[in-house]
């Protein structure tokens, strides 16, 4: 298992609770066919076997699971080189069709909270280094 830095959580946790956003730690899975895991039943005769692999997985925790393509890589890289790493994942609504989740009302919805994520990211960051508690 890989685990985000525990400084860049707390700093994260913190600013997210002084702007009254809602934080949700969860367990992030790896997925490399992002499209199997949202739309199994598009993959034909191998959607019984994504959907019980997706269950056993997120049965075997007691928290909420996430899954994504990059986390865990970030992760890996991080412990590799003994720097600290963390994620902020933005669920989008995501509509089969030619439309993106950028598109209409949804898209307005995602810009404001990217927005507001990339304030909270780049506060934490300047908190923490601010009282200078990252070693290396």
């Amino acid at each position: 298992s890989l685990f985000a830095s525990p400084l860049l959580v707390d700093s994260l946790r913190h600013q997210a609770e002084s702007l009254l956003c809602p934080v949700q730690l969860m367990i992030c899975h790896h997925v490399e066919d992002y499209h199997a895991y949202n739309y199994p039943e598009l993959i034909g005769e191998r959607t019984d076997n994504v959907k019980s692999l997706i269950n056993i997985l997120e049965s075997s925790t007691q928290k909420n699971s996430a899954w994504d393509m990059e986390t865990a890589a970030l992760f890996w890289r991080a412990t590799q080189f003994k720097k600290h790493a963390v994620t902020v994942l933005q669920s989008l609504i995501k509509h089969r069709g030619e439309t993106t989740p950028y598109e209409g009302e949804y898209g307005r919805i995602a810009t404001e909270m990217e927005q507001v994520f990339g304030q909270l990211i780049l506060d934490s960051l300047v908190t923490i280094v601010s009282v200078g508690k990252v070693h290396s």
